[in-house]
């Protein structure tokens, strides 16, 4: 296995293959059609990052009027992803089949267990296949900011997000004993799971799932949004950037 941590292979009913690879990243590819049928990979070391974190896929999504989660660790730990069912309407409600109101949040918590999120300001784009990105970096937020902590990107584009907590409530429930803003997430032993979380299945596809224990940079990112296809070497050059 060497230094890079769990290697690997899972090949199931839903046609999934899937490597562990520590800081390197988590390569997964799902070849479902409809939906996915939740892989549960556990809690190892390489999974319960609580530092800066990336987590990176392609995605084609059916909003069938549920939350939906294309990857879970712990919503009150090292981080969950959720795709949005819609935005509320006039009538209060929340649930809806209108792809274009589907958004992007990203969830998880401190020491305390009270969980913050970003949220993507505008709708998640839809098309043959979505690539996603969720950066979570403390080095470079600080303070309040620090319950966000996270940027998004879609399709190797920065994706504007927003803080679901005010200031109000991270003065209240995001500090640590010493009184400074919580600037790790907690670590869990939930097991993550690709597919499926604490609430609904995703509804549609997931490729090149790759989980990284460091802020990967812009450059990055937008290297893997132009790989989909690529080899496994072409791809993992883009980490170096």
């Amino acid at each position: 296995m060497g230094s890079s941590g769990i290697n690997a292979e899972y090949m199931g009913s839903s046609g999934i293959n899937a490597e562990y690879m520590g800081s390197s990243g988590i390569n997964a590819e799902y070849m479902g059609s409809s939906g996915i049928n939740a892989e549960y990979m556990g809690s190892p070391p390489e999974l319960q990052i609580t530092g800066d974190m990336t987590i990176a896929m392609f995605v084609t999504h059916v909003n069938d009027g549920n939350r939906q989660n294309p990857y879970a660790k712990a919503y009150n730990g090292e981080g969950t992803i959720t795709i949005e069912a819609g935005t509320e309407g006039e009538d209060g409600e929340t649930g809806t089949t209108d792809d274009e109101n589907s958004t992007l949040s990203f969830y998880w918590a401190g020491e305390n267990s009270q969980y913050c999120c970003a949220k993507a300001l505008q709708a998640l784009p839809h098309g043959p296949w979505t690539h996603i990105a969720i950066v979570r970096d403390f080095t470079n937020f600080a303070d309040f900011e620090r319950g966000l902590a996270s940027k998004f990107y879609v399709n190797g584009e920065y994706f504007p997000t927003t803080n679901c907590r005010d200031q109000e409530w991270a003065d209240t429930n995001f500090r640590d004993a010493d009184g400074n803003y919580f600037a790790q997430a907690r670590a869990t032993e939930d097991a993550a799971t690709v597919g499926s979380g604490y609430v609904s299945s995703h509804h549609g596809n997931i490729e090149d799932l790759r989980v990284y224990s460091r802020a990967l940079s812009a450059e990055a990112i937008a290297c893997y949004a132009g790989k989909r296809g690529a080899t496994d070497a072409e791809r993992a050059a883009c980490a170096r950037m």
